[in-house]
């Protein structure tokens, strides 16, 4: 067979559907043929599976089986560790809270707030405690037992001021009143009847306090209605008005606070005061401060009572305001239990007694009219 006529041959067993024998010439003259029918035919099954590989799964289309196409999962990451949750903290056994309301004369509500201050050991904290739009508050971080100085402000009204003595067995809501600002307006005299001069007075319970001027003039302003007692000498300054500088204008030398001119004396006035009203020409005349009163403290057995502190104050009514201060201190029983009283002003007081420290004394109080120059012995037992 010639060369040209070899592919024809091939071609036509093929079609025919004959067997195809690839003798040597064959095979020797038509490698190349063959190979490369071979690979033509391995590349295109091999695109073929790239493209469309039988383990691809092709799902039919939604609609063809009556469904809605729906979203392809998402996929979700592994839950991250949560923290432990504490249990609740059990409530403070001895917490106790005080509520209430502020209100004006009229018994019309008012915003306001309150500072609120502990004493402890002669540190002190205060918290202020705003109350809503119709005066109500609750005032809480505090413990049963606990002694509160409250001063309750509200703008265009007098602040007012009040202890309370919080209990966890007393929930009865705590009432403020608010007015209008007075203001008091008087003399102080000195021994001989004459003005006394830059002098501090102080006044309670608002516990404001003041210097007299050169002519023994003094004011008192943004003060609440009620009574209001006016005393000289003062119990000394305030630490927030050592700090601001206050009194600075009426030092002497290094003294860090104004000096009591004159000791071993002391008066004291009453003044009612109605909402918005200034009073006037009040005087303290402590040439009139001349009544002495002695006596003995004495227990049940009639055993003295020995440092016992004994003093005067202020009648119940008006709030029981003690006379003595720093500058003018109460009498201390001596060892057979004497004590006495001297430069004391007249009018009606209560004689008092106080064990050492300022505790509650055993001893009865004794309502004491007092004039001047008098000379009153008083004695004063513990009671049965």
């Amino acid at each position: 067979m010639g060369r040209g006529k070899e592919p024809g041959i091939i071609a036509e067993m093929a079609r025919k559907d004959k067997p195809v024998v690839y003798d040597g010439a064959i095979m020797r003259h038509y490698p190349r043929v063959l190979m490369g029918s071979l690979g033509v035919a391995i590349a295109a099954m091999t695109g073929a599976l790239l493209l469309d590989p039988p383990w691809r799964l092709t799902p039919p289309p939604a609609e063809a089986v009556g469904l809605q196409p729906q979203p392809l999962p998402a996929v979700l990451a592994p839950p991250r560790p949560t923290k432990p949750v504490d249990p609740p903290a059990e409530p403070d056994p001895i917490a106790a809270e005080m509520r209430g309301q502020v209100h004006d004369a009229q018994g019309r509500t008012l915003a306001a707030t309150l500072i609120t201050r502990l004493s402890v050991a002669d540190v002190s904290t205060e918290r202020s405690t705003p109350t809503d739009a119709d005066g109500n508050f609750i005032v809480r971080g505090y413990r049963d037992g606990d002694r509160l100085l409250v001063r309750v402000e509200a703008e265009g009204y007098a602040p007012s001021e009040q202890l309370v003595n919080l209990s966890r067995d007393n929930d009865l809501p705590v009432g403020f009143t608010l007015s209008r600002p007075s203001s008091i307006e008087g003399i102080v005299l000195g021994r001989d009847g004459q003005p006394l001069a830059n002098a501090p007075l102080m006044i309670r319970p608002s516990r404001g306090r003041t210097i007299i001027d050169a002519q023994g003039r003094f004011r008192f302003d943004q003060l609440a209605a009620g009574t209001h007692f006016i005393s000289y000498p003062w119990d000394g300054p305030s630490v927030e008005e050592v700090r601001s500088g206050r009194w600075k204008p009426w030092l002497v030398g290094e003294e860090p606070f104004p000096r009591v001119p004159l000791g071993g004396v002391a008066g004291g006035a009453l003044v009612v005061l109605t909402e918005a009203r200034t009073v006037r020409d009040v005087t303290l005349d402590l040439s009139r401060s001349t009544a002495t009163i002695t006596g003995r403290v004495t227990d049940k057995m009639d055993k003295p009572i020995i440092g016992n502190e004994v003093y005067i104050s202020t009648r119940s009514g008006a709030g029981r305001y003690p006379l003595s201060t720093a500058f003018f201190p109460p009498a201390v029983t001596a060892a057979d239990g004497r004590y006495e009283l001297r430069g004391l002003p007249p009018g009606d007081w209560t004689l008092r007694s106080a064990a050492p420290g300022g505790y509650r004394s055993r001893c009865a109080d004794v309502p004491i009219t007092l004039q001047p120059g008098t000379a009153i012995r008083q004695d004063l037992r513990e009671r049965q």
